[in-house]
């Protein structure tokens, strides 16, 4: 299986799980680029939440 990578509007390149933050107080999740806290689109955000480095 391939790594899913992500590109933020601010050019962060989001690939680990430790490149997300989980937004505070919402029931579903949702994610957001740790670095400038843009949303991140869920589907891509579940993948990249199962990818360590290694």
């Amino acid at each position: 299986m391939s790594r899913t990578t992500y590109t933020c509007h601010c050019g962060a390149v989001i690939q680990y799980n430790h490149d997300l933050e989980k937004e505070p107080g919402t029931v579903s999740r949702n994610w957001n680029c740790a670095d400038c806290g843009t949303r991140v689109p869920n589907t891509i955000a579940e993948r990249i939440q199962h990818q360590h480095p290694s």
